[in-house]
């Protein structure tokens, strides 16, 4: 799922070499919350991963029933609510 204001779509992965053929791109203007609620409409029995700088709005995540892994470089997303089952893992941004 490719998300910044607004999820912008969505592809189900079914190999690691599924995962390597997506390009990352920034778009600027990263607002998460939309695809947290997608993922609460849509998704919500499973367990889910979010690839982030950190820099974004504070995040809901009281309505999530999943596992929530948060992995950013440099910044720690900011999280107002959350279902108790979210870890975050912050990478050092000059680590290469």
């Amino acid at each position: 799922m490719e998300s910044d204001t607004q999820v912008n779509w969505v592809q189900k992965i079914k190999s690691k070499r599924g995962l390597e053929s997506i390009p990352i791109k920034g778009l600027g203007g990263t607002c998460m919350q939309p695809m947290i609620d997608y993922i609460v409409e849509h998704h919500n029995d499973c367990n889910s991963v979010m690839l982030t700088d950190g820099y974004t709005d504070t995040l809901d995540f009281s309505k999530v029933k999943g596992k929530f892994l948060i992995i950013s470089v440099g910044v720690k997303c900011p999280i107002g609510k959350t279902n108790g089952r979210v870890k975050q893992i912050v990478l050092d941004a000059n680590e290469k």
